[in-house]
């Protein structure tokens, strides 16, 4: 019963793991839309594993009770087959969770096996409930069974509290403009696509968000947008003033294989293609494109101050912007405006990077990553909403926008902030080697090895001005809970408005 027990509590182990990072960390399973079957699935297999964890550690089911015992041994697996299902429709996982889901299979399989001889002689004896202590065994697995008995039971508030769509949840009251503009939006259920949106329908504005996933984007946004899958549902004749083009698979989702590397591309170049055959044969051509690209346009820089003007280098990322930015010229056929922004770290609440980072950091988990030294280029996500609805009003304006706070960091700095803003300490402990990140992401660890000093010199020559020029401004209006830090390079450019 030892190896059985043994194996439980690696089961365990992982299992906790898995949930920690890839459900707390990454996604922040608990408050994201959409998620409410899968946080009803886990909340029923933790309940399972709390009650096999107590069967195992401290009892012998024999009779009806070993029969009870398989039912739920069994249940576990039926529940497992269908997160998987709902995972994979719900969101796109990572290697990593995908690995730690294989290794969590098997290792369940492996206690299956080693228990079976036992459970067929429980089952042949009398019915009876039988305590059976195996000394420490049966102390961690009441601890690991009161584990995730709390986090089931956390798992289900959640998924009650969900149930209610986003949009009920934090409604969406629509303002009113003298003169409303329409506004389609791809990628509109994304971190930014949706802020854009709610800001875009709060000032007055129509929305039409182009998604694939119509159900998610209900969630969002309920009856205040208009929710479309292809650009072929608009009639010719419909008015339209202005398209933002965010669509694009997630750059960090997992390694950058062949087939990831395709998909990339294709996701951008496919949405941004038919956003031009849209505007070809509208009658009435929007005013302004204004597409998404990202400074990992630049490539690796050193010590370089980048503007707009800095070329590309011999990278996938940087050929991934490129590729991205010469489709999106092709609007310009048409006599639209174009403006090109490449993005820097978004940082703003409900999505992006910053919520997993502020946690991470909260535990203990920031680090400094390599030599801490590369250059790392932010915006607050405050900052970049009004730089789009900026660009989208400001007719004399197009071509490329660097779409980055004034006053670049290094990211040892950066690691110390968040640490600071979050009160954990004045240093951070936790040191990531550069070759272990290669080895762990290969070439995707340049999203965050790579030193690139962006400015927005254009943005500031034409007068836009920043709120959040500061990356302390900035942690003390996303997370007020402490107060942020004061140890941020000095303003390279602009002021706050």
């Amino acid at each position: 019963m030892d190896t059985i027990l043994l194996l439980f509590s690696l089961q365990c182990a992982l299992g906790g793991l898995d949930n920690l990072w890839h459900h707390e960390l990454e996604v922040d399973l608990p408050h994201r839309p959409g998620a409410t079957v899968e946080l009803l699935l886990h909340a029923a297999r933790q309940f399972l594993y709390a009650a096999i964890l107590l069967a195992a550690g401290w009892s012998r089911c024999q009779g009806a009770w070993c029969v009870a015992l398989l039912a739920m041994l069994a249940a576990e697996v039926g529940i497992t087959l269908c997160d998987f299902v709902v995972e994979d429709r719900t969101r796109r996982l990572p290697a990593s969770e995908r690995v730690l889901h294989t290794i969590l299979a098997l290792n369940y399989g492996a206690i299956l096996a080693c228990w079976a001889p036992l459970l067929s002689d429980w089952l042949r004896a009398p019915t009876a409930l039988v305590q059976d202590r195996h000394g420490a065994w049966s102390w961690l697995m009441a601890v690991f069974a009161a584990g995730a008995l709390l986090w089931g039971l956390r798992d289900l508030l959640a998924a009650l509290r969900l149930r209610r769509p986003a949009w009920q949840l934090r409604p969406i009251q629509s303002g009113s403009t003298p003169q409303p503009r329409t506004v389609l939006i791809s990628g509109g259920t994304g971190f930014i696509g949706r802020a854009l949106a709610r800001r875009l329908v709060e000032r007055g504005d129509k929305v039409i968000v182009l998604t694939r996933r119509l159900h998610h984007g209900w969630d969002l946004f309920g009856p205040a947008v208009e929710l479309i899958q292809s650009q072929r549902e608009l009639d010719a004749d419909r008015r339209i003033d202005a398209i933002v083009n965010l669509a694009g698979a997630s750059i960090a989702a997992g390694p950058w294989t062949a087939r990831r590397r395709r998909e990339l591309v294709g996701s951008r170049i496919g949405v941004t293609a038919e956003l031009t055959q849209l505007v070809a044969r509208l009658r009435r051509r929007p005013e302004v494109l204004v597409n998404a690209s990202a400074i990992g346009y630049y490539g690796e820089r050193g010590e370089d101050a980048l503007d707009e003007d800095a070329a590309p280098q011999q990278r996938f990322i940087s050929e991934l912007c490129r590729r991205w930015e010469r489709a999106a010229a092709g609007v310009e056929h048409w006599g639209v405006r174009v403006c090109r922004l490449r993005i820097g770290l978004v940082l703003g609440e409900g999505g992006g990077v910053l919520p997993p980072m502020a946690r991470a950091a909260r535990l203990g988990g920031g680090a400094v990553l390599g030599e801490g030294g590369q250059w790392l280029s932010w915006i607050h996500l405050d900052d970049l909403l009004r730089q789009i609805l900026w660009l989208i009003e400001r007719q004399n304006l197009s071509g490329v926008f660097n779409a980055v706070a004034p006053t670049p960091l290094r990211q040892r700095e950066f690691a110390l902030a968040l640490a600071l803003a979050r009160q954990c300490g004045t240093q951070v402990h936790l040191r990531l080697p550069a070759w272990l990140l290669r080895t762990l992401a290969g070439e995707m660890s340049d999203l965050f090895l790579i030193s690139q000093k962006v400015l927005p010199c254009r943005a500031e020559a034409a007068g836009f001005r920043y709120r959040h020029a500061r990356l302390d401004q900035a942690l003390a209006d996303l997370l007020p809970s402490g107060p942020a830090a004061s140890t941020t390079a000095p303003p390279l450019g602009g002021s706050p408005q």
